[in-house]
C-alpha cells in the first residue's frame, strides 16, 4: 500500500481489498483442513483393508500395524499443524474492528462538527449572545476540530500498522505452510519406505 499521497479514508478503501484477500485465505485454509481430514479417512480405510489380507501367523504383523498407525498419526500431525497456522486470524480481526469503530466515530465527529459550525455562525449574528458565550462556542468548535484531526491521524497510523502486521502474517503463513508440508512429506515418505521393507516376508491370510 503506497500511502504517500492518499488520505486515511482512501487508505481504508485500499485496505478493504487486502481484507477481502485475507478472508479468501482463511476460507481456503478451512477447505484445506477439510481435505486433510478426508484424506486421513480415506487412508485409514485403505489401511484397515490391508490388514484384512494379513495372517495372524505373520511375524511382521505387529510391526506392520505399528507402521500403519504411524501413517495415520502423520495425518493427525499435519491437521494439527495446519490448524495452528490460523492462530493470528482472530487477533487480526479484532484490530480490524477497532479500525471500523474508529471510522464510525470519525463520521459522527464530522457531522457533529458541521452542526457546531452552523450553530457558531448563527451565534455570531445573534446580538443577544455575549462575547464570552461566543468565545466559549468558538473554543468548543476548535476542540472538536482537534479531536477529529487526532482521530483521523490515529486511523492512518492504525491502518498502516495493521497492514504491516497483515503483510508479516501472510509471509509467515506461507513460510510455515511449506515447513509443515515439508515435514509431513518427509515423515510420510520415511514411513512409506519402512512399510515397503516390512512386506518382504509378508504372509497373506490363508483362511
Amino acid at each position: 500500500m503506497d500511502n504517500g499521497n492518499i488520505s486515511p479514508e482512501d487508505m481504508v478503501v485500499e485496505f478493504y481489498t487486502q481484507v477481502n484477500a485475507f478472508q479468501v485465505l482463511a476460507k481456503k485454509m478451512d477447505a484445506y483442513l477439510s481435505t486433510i481430514a478426508a484424506m486421513k479417512r480415506g487412508m485409514s480405510g485403505v489401511n484397515h483393508a490391508l490388514l484384512l489380507f494379513c495372517g495372524a501367523d505373520w511375524p511382521g504383523m505387529d510391526h506392520f500395524k505399528t507402521l500403519l498407525k504411524d501413517l495415520d498419526d502423520s495425518w493427525d500431525f499435519l491437521e494439527s499443524d495446519v490448524s495452528k497456522l490460523g492462530d493470528g486470524f482472530q487477533d487480526f480481526a479484532d484490530k480490524f474492528y477497532v479500525i471500523l469503530d474508529l471510522r464510525v466515530k470519525i463520521e459522527e465527529g464530522t457531522q457533529a462538527l458541521k452542526h457546531h459550525r452552523r450553530e457558531a455562525e448563527k451565534m455570531k449574528k445573534n446580538k443577544q449572545k455575549s462575547a464570552a458565550e461566543k468565545d466559549e462556542f468558538a473554543r468548543i468548535c476548535t476542540q472538536k476540530e482537534r479531536e477529529l484531526k487526532d482521530m483521523k491521524k490515529k486511523l492512518e497510523v492504525d491502518v498502516n500498522e495493521l497492514c504491516k502486521t497483515q503483510r508479516n502474517f501472510i509471509i509467515n503463513q506461507f513460510r510455515k505452510f511449506f515447513e509443515v508440508h515439508g515435514t509431513f512429506c518427509r515423515d510420510f515418505q520415511e514411513i512409506e519406505g519402512k512399510l515397503l521393507d516390512s512386506l518382504v516376508n509378508f504372509l497373506p491370510k490363508k483362511k
